[in-house]
C-alpha cells in the first residue's frame, strides 16, 4: 500500500506539470492534500504498530527474565509458569527463534521440577527412615540418614526442612551422648 501512495504522488506531480490550467492544479493539490495525509495517516499507524509490537515483545521479554530468575532460585515450577507465557507470546509474535530457545528453558524447568520431586520424596523418606532409627535408639542409623535427608533438602534448596534435620542431628549427638555415659 505504501507503494501505492508513493506511485500516486509521483503520478499527481508529473500530471501537475504538464497542466497550465489553475483548476486543474486547484483540483491537483487537493489530490495531493489527500495522498499526503493518506501517507501521514499510514506512516503514524505503521509506527502505532511497531511501538505496540516492541512493547508485547518487551513485555513477552520480561517473562523470560522472571522464568530466569525462579530457576536461579530453584523454583521450577513458578520458571515453567513464566516461560509457557512467554512462549505463547513468541508464538504469537511470530518469533520462531526465540520460541525455540524459551521452549528449551521450559523443557530443563520441567526436568528440573520432576528431578526435584523425586529428590524431595527421596530426601523425605530418609527423613522418615532418620525419626524411625532415633526413636529405636539406633543412633548412628539415625546419624546416617538424618544427614543423607539433610544434604537433598539442601540440594533442592528446601532450606527450612535441612535446618530441621540440624536440629534433629543434635537431638540425636545429645541421647547418644547420654546412652553413652548410662553403658
Amino acid at each position: 500500500a505504501a507503494g501505492d501512495l508513493e506511485g500516486a504522488e509521483a503520478a499527481y506531480l508529473q500530471a501537475r506539470s504538464l497542466s497550465d490550467n489553475p483548476a486543474d492544479k486547484q483540483f491537483n493539490d487537493n489530490a495531493l492534500a489527500k495522498v499526503t495525509d493518506a501517507k501521514e495517516k499510514k506512516e503514524l499507524e505503521e509506527k502505532s504498530s511497531e511501538d505496540a509490537l516492541k512493547e508485547r515483545l518487551q513485555a513477552a521479554e520480561k517473562l523470560v527474565e522472571q522464568g530466569d530468575k525462579s530457576f536461579d532460585e530453584k523454583d521450577f515450577l513458578t520458571a515453567q509458569m513464566y516461560y509457557m507465557r512467554a512462549l505463547d507470546a513468541f508464538y504469537d509474535l511470530k518469533e520462531n527463534d526465540r520460541v525455540q530457545n524459551v521452549q528449551q528453558k521450559y523443557d530443563l524447568s520441567r526436568s528440573k521440577h520432576l528431578e526435584t520431586q523425586g529428590k524431595k520424596i527421596q530426601a523425605e523418606d530418609t527423613e522418615f527412615a532418620a525419626r524411625e532409627f532415633y526413636e529405636n535408639k539406633n543412633f548412628v542409623e539415625a546419624k546416617e540418614s538424618a544427614t543423607q535427608a539433610k544434604n537433598l533438602y539442601i540440594e533442592i534448596g528446601l532450606q527450612n526442612k535441612a535446618d530441621e534435620m540440624d536440629i534433629l542431628l543434635q537431638q540425636i549427638a545429645t541421647d547418644a551422648a547420654i546412652a553413652e555415659a548410662l553403658k
